[in-house]
């Protein structure tokens, strides 16, 4: 993580003794790690950024497809970085977030309220873990709720049950995955998504 990178390169920087190679060895993977580090968090906040606003014009209108390929992008985007950095918890909610859209796109779901949430919530939870990270941390937070929680979502119901049941009221046993534990985004009420025409 940046801390440790860190710290590597001021006991790398002093060492004078003579593992001389070795310690520039230190110095330069330290500097990288910091480097590397500093971009990837640079380019999440971006994409962060990119993810939360379109996730809000999609709420306004769930049928543009472009913005679902924008956000998509991002989420596939973070997932390879943070990876590569082994950010896993970042990378595992953007691959579970691009699962999602995925479906999405492909229209084997449809957006709907709960699904909104979840992907709000992914949102939230990657903005905690990079700010985890910038703090020294490695972005180590519990992600396995929401990851099950996508999980099970995608397994609820076809687009035609959805493109049907459009407006009706769900049935009393048919909770969606926002009832069993979700994690609640951080949208005010007002913005909450009307269902899909």
């Amino acid at each position: 993580n940046l801390k440790k990178a860190k710290e590597d390169l001021k006991d790398a920087t002093h060492n004078k003794g003579g593992h001389r190679v070795a310690a520039l060895i230190l110095v330069h993977r330290a500097m990288w790690e910091v480097e590397e580090g500093m971009k990837f968090a640079e380019e999440a906040k971006e994409h962060l950024q990119k993810l939360g606003e379109g996730l809000l014009a999609l709420e306004r209108n769930p049928e543009d497809n472009e913005t679902t390929k924008v956000i998509l992008r991002s989420a596939h985007t973070l997932k390879g970085s943070s990876r590569m950095l082994k950010f896993d918890d970042i990378g595992a909610i953007a691959h579970r977030m691009e699962d999602l859209l995925i479906d999405i796109r492909d229209r084997k779901i449809a957006y709907r309220s709960e699904i909104f949430d979840l992907l709000f919530a992914c949102v939230d939870q990657m903005e905690a873990c990079l700010a985890h990270i910038l703090a020294g941390g490695e972005g180590a937070l519990d992600v396995a709720g929401l990851a099950t929680d996508i999980q099970r979502a995608q397994r609820v119901e076809p687009l035609q049950t959805v493109t049907a049941r459009a407006g009706a009221p769900p049935d009393a046993g048919e909770a969606g995955p926002g009832a069993e534990g979700t994690p609640p985004s951080l949208r005010a009420p007002a913005e909450q998504a009307a269902p899909p025409a």
